[in-house]
């Protein structure tokens, strides 16, 4: 199997991206299937942050900068922390989007030429 290119990860984690933070539509409010996903004990509050640790990882490969890695962790543990709340959380996550913010942080800092 070949090996992917960054570009490549990139645009498979657009997707993802879409599942989770926007892919919904109600009037004016978008929304993934992360606050829905976030209802489920455990595995609702792991999937969305697995997900988040491959754009960390691909940020890493890309060669992001040091002060991009940190807003990336940083925007990972938020939504880990506050999503983990019940009820609370899963509020949380229609509004936060982290995987929707990574990706505009990696597209920012990385060519993806």
């Amino acid at each position: 199997m070949p090996k992917l290119t960054i570009k490549q990860h990139i645009h498979n984690y657009e997707k993802i991206t879409r599942l989770l933070d926007d892919g919904f539509a109600i009037g004016p409010f978008r929304f993934g299937l992360d606050p829905i996903i976030g209802l489920l004990p455990v595995v609702g509050d792991a999937l969305p942050t697995i997900f988040s640790v491959y754009l960390f990882a691909i940020a890493l490969q890309a060669g992001a900068t040091p002060g991009t890695l940190l807003r990336m962790a940083l925007n990972i543990l938020i939504d880990w922390l506050f999503g983990s709340i019940p009820i609370i959380g899963d509020i949380f996550d229609f509004f936060f989007k982290a995987s929707s913010r990574n990706l505009r942080l990696l597209k920012k800092t990385v060519d993806t030429t």
